[in-house]
């Protein structure tokens, strides 16, 4: 793996970009987002880019790319406490992105692991489910709605057997 001295990353500007353009797609979307998760140089901040996912039709998977290079840092003691946070931040930011689309974020430690993560996407993209549901709150405010899907046996009780992974919720429609 080469660390290069100096990199400029505009994940943030990427990502709504790869978002605006899905808008025009038709059907299911998936977006599969390989990186560090650190944002170095876009012009929008991530409380933009977070509210854009929140409104994306698309799943978000995410594939971590740092923690092999702050492992590496670590073990050499390279890195500051600043940049300990840096990494936490980075592998935080994915984990949103993923969690508020109703996917999921990986992060590998070993190059041998990437196959089996691309093989559990394809598993994931074949086997979703499309529901709907009428809310109980009508009012046309514009605010974020959570939404919270379980599994539940014809008792009512939860299906432990059964991974749910879903959008935490909407934003309501304004006016």
């Amino acid at each position: 793996m080469r660390i290069p001295g100096f990199s400029e990353t505009n994940l943030f500007d990427a990502l709504k970009d790869t978002l605006d353009r899905l808008e025009e797609v038709d059907g299911k979307k998936a977006v599969l987002l390989i990186s560090t998760g650190i944002d170095t140089f876009s012009r929008i901040t991530f409380d933009t880019i977070l509210k854009r996912v929140q409104n994306t039709n698309a799943v978000i998977y995410c594939i971590g790319m740092a923690q092999l290079a702050q492992e590496l840092f670590d073990a050499r003691g390279w890195i500051s406490p600043e940049g300990r946070l840096t990494f936490l931040q980075a592998e935080n930011q994915l984990n949103t992105f993923a969690r508020r689309t109703g996917g999921k974020a990986w992060f590998p430690r070993f190059m041998g692991e990437y196959p089996g993560i691309l093989q559990q996407v394809g598993i994931e993209l074949r086997n979703q489910y499309s529901i709907g549901y009428v809310p109980s709150n009508p009012a046309k405010d514009g605010k974020f709605r959570k939404v919270k899907v379980d599994v539940v046996d014809e008792t009512g009780n939860p299906v432990k057997s059964v991974v749910v992974r879903a959008k935490e919720g909407y934003q309501a429609a304004k006016g």
